[in-house]
């Protein structure tokens, strides 16, 4: 499925690389934003990851490869 935006959440233990680094190695993505979760009692910290595509769209497939 392709869409323009996408919000990604994702474990700390699973990024092999900083998170920026990622996010600026495709050009495809046009505005980011991120957040560290951290202080719930219940959940392991994550990442909320919001990306734009502008006014392509990009598969759903693709972005979770990006991501591992």
């Amino acid at each position: 499925m392709k869409l323009k935006q996408y919000e990604v959440e994702l474990r700390v233990e699973f990024f092999k690389e900083p998170i920026q680094d990622t996010l600026r190695r495709y050009r495809t993505i046009k505005k980011w934003a991120y957040i560290l979760h951290d202080k719930d009692k219940d959940a392991s910290p994550h990442y909320h990851i919001y990306l734009n595509f502008g006014k392509s769209g990009v598969d759903s497939k693709l972005v979770a490869e990006w991501f591992g």
